[in-house]
């Protein structure tokens, strides 16, 4: 995903933003305002796959920004 916004999604199980199965990278991408019961602004599957940010933010979103705590390098939750 590149220079694109990931807006008031929400009311998943898990990422209200995005839901990543595999790897992938997000680019000037912003993921914003998003809830869901686990990583309200992304949820990304356990290792292998990798979620890469490049200038990238995800903010405030419910209860949570990522999830699984450090699945998401440079994510802050």
């Amino acid at each position: 995903m590149t220079n694109s916004t990931a807006n008031q999604g929400g009311a998943f199980e898990q990422g209200g933003g995005i839901a990543s199965y595999g790897s992938s990278t997000l680019t000037k991408t912003v993921v914003r305002h998003n809830s869901a019961l686990n990583g309200g602004g992304i949820w990304q599957a356990p290792s292998p796959s990798v979620l890469n940010l490049v200038n990238s933010q995800i903010v405030d979103s419910a209860p949570s920004n990522c999830r699984p705590v450090g699945s998401v390098p440079g994510c802050t939750s």
